[in-house]
């Protein structure tokens, strides 16, 4: 008799070989597809204000659906507002997905996104635009912990990795989608359009789409579970069994351990150094200033007097091969190497567009000669911390902790980054009537300053390591020394 890895035991060797495949199923990835049409839209409304800021700010009543320009600081609400909803939105709606289901849940919450993408097409006043855009970021920031609590509990540890990776590339992909749609299309039908990959979603995921096997475990629904168990993976009987049997048991173990997770986090040394490492890498991508860029791209073009269009076309498509090169990179380069070299690297467009921008500021001559510097400076800005400083974090979140403590980490360092990122793009616009867009480019160079010195000094390299290995580095008595082991 044999024992499989999965401690399945068969009879024979054919029986051995077929519980250990490790493949992926076409329906597995059709669901994860499916399910990422979502992120289309959340990644469209990340930088929803880029296309629209030129829209709103028009005296022209045909292209402005409020019939006036808004102001400095109504542009600043209205375009920080949706990071402001994903902020509490995640706290609000926790619960929703163990009551309701993953995929009921999502479907409900998206819908709601629908409707409230097609009150903002019809509206003409700035409060209902306020109300809207503020709605459909708490709804997207609950729903994006469903989606990715779901696509977590119908993979397997030997894809997990790839289709989280999968699931992040969508949201360039609705960065790309808003501003090609954004510049071709008026305010009303663009924001329609917006809520397009979501509406199509939730018809496919309601006629095709199963529910999670680990919520189906918790309402005690074990047939069922093991149905779709063996519908997404493809897989054999017995190895079907012990799949629904480990999500069985690991759930069992979360519920008898929820009160002391918290505990348990900020208690225990390496989760604590872990959670303190992790909370500095998510602010990365605040200190590249890729939030505000890419939130008011359109802006900066503008001012730049370049053509917004084809800029914003090129930056959304490089942004889509970086996150996919970032992921290649970062296996066979190392994670804390790739990190370095994305910051020491983003120095370089920072400098060069805070120096272009005090020309501007300054009047000299020598800038009608240097039109191309705005939109090189940008796309070089994303090729330099799309490779490291915005995807790199995104490893480090899924190797540090143990199971036991991830989810309520998660969630807390969601909360910090969004409400930081929320900050940073409510005070762009301001600081740039301010002072102007040099003061901007050059506050984030020198933010890049701190980060490469505790990337340097701090951060472990946990390539090759499982979470044994990393659990002791991180169990170090000083942080510094952690990267020293």
């Amino acid at each position: 008799m044999n024992v499989n890895e999965d401690g399945v035991t068969n009879n024979n060797e054919s029986g051995k070989k077929l519980d250990n495949e490790k493949t992926t199923s076409l329906f597995l990835c059709f669901v994860n597809t499916i399910v990422n049409l979502h992120v289309i839209t959340l990644g469209a409304t990340t930088v929803w204000i880029s296309p629209m800021a030129s829209k709103l700010a028009s005296s022209d009543p045909d292209e402005n659906p409020l019939g006036r320009p808004i102001s400095t600081f109504e542009l600043s609400l209205v375009g920080s507002l949706s990071q402001a909803g994903m902020v509490i939105g995640p706290l609000l709606l926790e619960k929703f997905f163990d009551r309701f289901g993953r995929k009921r849940s999502v479907n409900i919450l998206m819908a709601l996104v629908v409707c409230c993408y097609a009150i903002l097409s019809l509206s003409q006043h700035i409060y209902l635009y306020y109300a809207a855009i503020f709605s459909i970021g708490i709804l997207l920031g609950g729903c994006l912990v469903g989606i990715f609590m779901y696509i977590s509990e119908v993979t397997e540890d030997h894809n997990r990795g790839s289709f989280s990776c999968y699931s992040g590339a969508f949201i360039p992909v609705g960065n790309l989608y808003a501003f090609i749609l954004g510049s071709c299309f008026s305010a009303k039908v663009f924001n329609l359009l917006c809520a397009l990959p979501a509406l199509f979603a939730i018809v496919i995921s309601v006629l095709f789409l199963p529910e999670s096997p680990q919520y189906l475990i918790n309402i005690s629904e074990k047939k069922e579970a093991l149905k779709v168990v063996r519908k997404l993976l493809g897989a054999h009987h017995s190895r079907a069994i012990n799949l629904v049997a480990t999500v069985e048991l690991n759930t069992k173990k979360i519920n008898n351990n929820k009160a002391g997770v918290i505990k348990e986090l900020f208690g225990n040394r390496s989760s604590r150094n872990g959670f303190l490492i992790c909370c500095i890498l998510t602010l990365l991508p605040f200190s590249s200033g890729i939030p505000s860029v890419m939130s008011y791209l359109h802006t900066i073009f503008k001012e730049a007097q370049i053509d917004t269009f084809y800029s914003t076309l090129a930056v959304g498509s490089l942004h889509i091969f970086c996150y996919l090169t970032a992921s290649i990179l970062v296996e066979k380069m190392g994670r804390k190497v790739l990190l370095l070299l994305s910051i020491s690297a983003t120095t370089v467009p920072l400098l060069i567009l805070s120096v272009y921008f005090y020309l501007i500021d300054i009047g000299a001559p020598i800038v009608d000669d240097l039109k191309w510097v705005p939109a090189a400076g940008v796309l070089l800005l994303i090729l330099t911390a799309t490779t490291g400083m915005c995807t790199v974090p995104l490893v480090y979140l899924n190797e540090t902790f143990t199971n036991d403590v991830k989810s309520t980490a998660l969630s807390i360092l969601y909360f910090i980054s969004t409400t930081l990122v929320t900050c940073e793009i409510f005070l762009f616009p301001l600081v740039q009537d301010l002072l102007g867009l040099s003061w901007c480019f050059g506050a984030f160079l020198v933010m890049c300053i701190p980060a490469f010195l505790f990337v340097l000094l701090t951060v472990p390299e946990t390539k090759g390591r499982n979470i044994s290995e990393i659990q002791e580095m991180l169990a170090g008595r000083k942080l510094y020394s952690i990267s020293c082991k």
